[in-house]
């Protein structure tokens, strides 16, 4: 059996993905609503599609939930999300949609497709694809991969990723470390840390949090961090201001503001 693609605690390839303009050819074409409906559009046919097939596929795991993070520069967003999950006979395939509203970018809508493949009894080759839509969003995309490696203790695992992330007219790479273990059967913990460089400026997060189950449908989580000068590429809605600091760092010899703070996640998830 194939090992589930992380989405973005989460990116979701567990990867964040930030809030950005349209380049001004694309808005001329499409109207941003019309981007919009056309991408929520196309995330829930893809979730019909998903499940509809399901005794082709294979076992189809559903689930929802809600989402709030407090972010670096004091961006906080509400994110409720829809999710599939399947096990194929080559790889394992999951299908995400999330509504952001975001006190920084607004409404928007992100959509992220994932991919695991094994590799070998215990190592995962992991890819997943992010884009948004909606308001200030639109236009802007993510790409997120690497390997995950199962650990000696059962369901323990650690994952290396690679980050892109492209739009605001800003482009942003990352290079995480992500780390899951069980505690007890129903409680388990996670830490990362990632280094990140927007547009020749560096930055660095990390974070460690807690996931309780107490029954198989229903999962409660959070976490807490530090960011320093980092654009939080590897979770679900990346901060805009973040970005937009880095790459007037860039431009500017005389004056570097530094975007320190801490940030929060807290979420509900019912499985389905």
């Amino acid at each position: 059996m194939c090992h589930a693609v992380p989405t973005g605690r989460p990116i979701p390839i567990g990867l964040r993905a930030a809030a950005v303009r349209v380049d001004g050819t694309r808005s001329r074409r499409v109207p941003r609503p019309f981007r919009s409906c056309r991408l929520a559009g196309a995330a829930a046919t893809a979730l019909v599609l998903l499940v509809t097939p399901a005794h082709a596929l294979g076992p189809v795991d559903a689930s929802v939930g809600l989402q709030y993070r407090s972010g670096v520069q004091d961006q906080t967003t509400w994110s409720p999300t829809v999710e599939l999950e399947s096990d194929l006979k080559i790889c394992t395939a999951s299908l995400a949609a999330s509504h952001f509203d975001d006190n920084q970018s607004g409404s928007a809508w992100g959509v992220t497709g994932g991919l695991a493949f094994p590799v070998s009894p215990k190592v995962h080759l992991s890819f997943a694809g992010t884009g948004f839509a909606g308001d200030s969003a639109s236009g802007a995309w993510r790409v997120k991969a690497g390997p995950e490696f199962a650990l000696v203790i059962k369901d323990q695992t650690l994952g290396i990723f690679y980050a892109h992330y492209d739009g605001l007219g800003v482009t942003a790479d990352a290079l995480s470390a992500e780390f899951g273990t069980p505690l007890t059967p129903k409680l388990s913990g996670d830490a990362s840390v990632s280094l990140q460089n927007t547009d020749g400026t560096t930055g660095e997060d990390a974070s460690a949090g807690l996931s309780w189950k107490p029954v198989d449908a229903f999962e409660l989580d959070g976490d807490v961090g530090l960011s320093n000068n980092a654009s939080d590429l590897t979770v679900l809605l990346p901060s805009r201001r973040a970005l937009r600091t880095a790459k007037g760092n860039k431009s500017s010899s005389t004056t570097t503001v530094n975007a320190f703070g801490a940030t929060a996640l807290v979420g509900v998830q019912v499985h389905f």
